[in-house]
């Protein structure tokens, strides 16, 4: 006679040992840094759908967004147009095959310091600006005695 009660067994089912094995396959390490990298990767497509959806955003695209969009087509496309074939020619010298990737890959950095120094230099200041008269304002009187003078660049931060 055996020890369990009646009906009980000790042995797992085979929905059991699929869940279990199934379980483990999905937890592994592969397998979470693959739905980590997916999370993440997501961000972005989630701020543009918040961004969609939430009319109040819609000023600050016309008034940054849309701006600083044209300044890097703009920048990309000169920088495509005249400065990538002098440097693909050059790199080819010493790269061979691979050098259209090597100079796309300078091009790109070379137009991203270019655009980040022109977006500082138009639009982050003003913004300061803005939210150091709005802070102000809020944390003295409603109504501030003088405004904060905007110019337009500064070299301190290079």
């Amino acid at each position: 006679m055996s020890s369990n009660p009646a009906g009980a067994n000790n042995e797992p089912s085979s929905t059991t040992f699929v869940l279990t094995a199934a379980r483990g396959v999905f937890d592994s390490r592969p397998i979470l840094y693959l739905r980590r990298a997916l999370r993440s990767g997501s961000y972005p497509l989630r701020g543009i759908l918040y961004f969609l959806r939430h009319s109040e955003f819609y000023p600050l695209f016309s008034g940054r967004l849309l701006p600083l969009s044209i300044i890097s087509s703009l920048v990309y496309f000169i920088l495509f147009t005249f400065a990538f074939l002098p440097q693909y020619a050059f790199l080819a010298l010493f790269h061979g095959w691979g050098a259209w990737a090597n100079a796309v890959v300078l091009v790109l950095g070379e137009g991203l310091i270019i655009i980040q120094g022109l977006f500082e230099g138009f639009f982050v200041d003003e913004c300061r600006v803005d939210v150091f008269d709005v802070g102000r304002s809020f944390h003295s009187s409603p109504f501030p005695s003088s405004l904060a003078i905007f110019v337009s660049f500064f070299f301190r931060r290079i």
